[in-house]
C-alpha cells in the first residue's frame, strides 16, 4: 500500500502556536513582535542538549529583546545528508520517520516546541535556507495567526530566528550576520565541550554581524549581540 502524501499543515503544524498567540491575545500579553523558533540538524537522536538550545534562545528574546515566541520548531535533516554522517561516525541510521516519532513524544508535554517533518520527508536534501523559508511562509502566510486569532490581531510583524549549536555557526561562519541569502537572525548557544575559542575571539574584538547573537552557555546571562536589524522576509 502506497503512503499517503502529507498535508504541509501535517509536516508543519501550527497547533501550538496558535493555541499560544490566542492565549496570549486573551491575556493581553501578545506584543508587537512575534517570534518563531527554528533549530535544524540529524537529530539523531533527539537529547535534552536540543531541547536546552531552544529554551535558552526563547529566554534571551523575551528577556532582551522584547519578543513574544509563540512557537519553536525542530526540523529533522534529511535521511541521505544524516546517514553519510551516521556512517562517518560508525553510527547506524535512524530514519526520519522514528526521528519524527522521537521528537513527537519528546514534545508531547511542551505547550511551545513543535516538531517539522517537512525538510525530512523531501526526495531529497533541502539545504537549511530553504528549509528555513519554506517553514516560515506556512506558519505566517498558509496558517498564520493573524488569520486564526477570532479578535483583531495586535502583532505587527512575526519573525523566524535559526537556533544553532555555536561550534555549527562558526563552522558555517553565520557569525557574519544576515544576506539576501539567509535573511534571518541567528542565535547560537554554547554547547558543552564543543570548542570555541576562535568564535570567542571574534565576538571579543566585536567582529560579528548584524542579526548574529551568541550565548555563551558557561554563562547564560552573558549574550552578545548587535544592534538588531529589520527583518523582512
Amino acid at each position: 500500500m502506497e503512503e499517503r502524501p502529507w498535508s504541509l499543515e501535517e509536516l508543519i503544524p501550527t497547533t501550538k502556536l496558535v493555541d499560544n498567540a490566542r492565549r496570549c491575545n486573551a491575556e493581553g500579553t501578545l506584543g508587537q513582535r512575534g517570534a518563531i523558533l527554528m533549530l535544524a540538524g540529524a537529530l539523531c537522536p533527539v537529547h535534552r542538549g536540543h531541547i536546552e538550545i531552544m529554551e535558552y534562545a526563547k529566554h534571551f528574546l523575551e528577556t532582551q529583546r522584547q519578543y513574544t515566541v509563540l512557537a519553536g520548531y525542530f526540523s529533522p535533516s534529511h535521511d541521505s545528508y544524516v546517514g553519510r554522517k551516521m556512517k562517518q561516525n560508525g553510527c547506524q541510521l535512524i530514519t526520519w520517520q522514528h526521528r519524527v516519532g522521537m521528537l513527537s513524544a519528546a514534545l508531547q508535554e511542551s505547550n511551545w516546541l513543535e516538531v517539522s517533518g517537512w525538510e525530512a520527508s523531501q526526495s531529497s536534501f533541502s539545504d537549511y535556507p530553504a528549509v528555513a523559508h519554506t517553514i516560515f511562509r506556512h506558519v505566517r502566510h498558509s496558517h498564520s495567526i493573524c488569520r486564526k486569532i477570532q479578535d483583531p490581531p495586535i502583532i505587527a510583524t512575526v519573525d523566524l530566528f535559526f537556533v544553532w549549536g555555536a561550534d555549527l555557526a562558526w563552522n558555517h561562519r553565520l557569525y557574519t550576520g544576515t544576506d539576501q541569502y539567509f535573511p534571518f537572525e541567528v542565535i547560537a548557544v554554547a554547547r558543552p565541550c564543543a570548542e570555541l575559542k576562535y568564535l570567542r575571539q571574534v565576538v571579543s574584538k566585536d567582529r560579528i554581524g548584524p542579526g548574529f547573537h551568541f550565548i555563551d552557555e558557561t554563562d547564560p546571562t552573558t549574550i552578545t549581540t548587535p544592534p538588531p536589524p529589520h527583518t523582512t522576509t
